[in-house]
């Protein structure tokens, strides 16, 4: 692999040219969701919130639910599922999450998992979501 830009294909890629001039990566980020899903132990109280910002990063509404009783993993994908929701006027949309394994898991299909139908219904909001 070369040192041009992978999303636009300018000559060098850098985080200045990523971060500042490739407009490619300025149109992904057009909105931001920023998703949370968190589970008390000593209760099992499970819930996930999210903010959905413009492409200037202005606060364009917010959301919360209760999920009753699930794993972690399961709050930050009903996260992610909430938040594409609340974005489908949107043409691109950039999902930030701390959970790697969310990340994983969606990217992967893995039809063994538990989350299964909510890893779906994901793909089917993604889907939505680029036409």
């Amino acid at each position: 692999m070369g040192p041009a830009c992978r999303i636009c294909g300018h000559e060098y890629e850098n985080m200045l040219h990523v971060l500042r001039y490739c407009n490619t990566a300025r149109d992904i980020r057009n909105k931001l969701i920023q998703i949370d899903g968190s589970i008390r132990a000593k209760d099992a109280f499970a819930a996930t919130s999210g903010i959905l910002r413009d492409q200037s990063r202005r606060w364009i509404i917010g959301f919360n639910r209760y999920l009753d009783n699930c794993v972690v993993l399961d709050s930050k994908l009903s996260g992610i599922s909430d938040g594409l929701k609340l974005a489908l006027d949107g043409k691109r949309v950039l999902i930030q999450t701390d959970s790697l394994e969310a990340v994983n898991i969606i990217q992967v299909s893995d039809h063994e998992s538990s989350n299964l139908a909510l890893v779906m219904r994901i793909h089917s909001l993604l889907k939505l979501l680029s036409h």
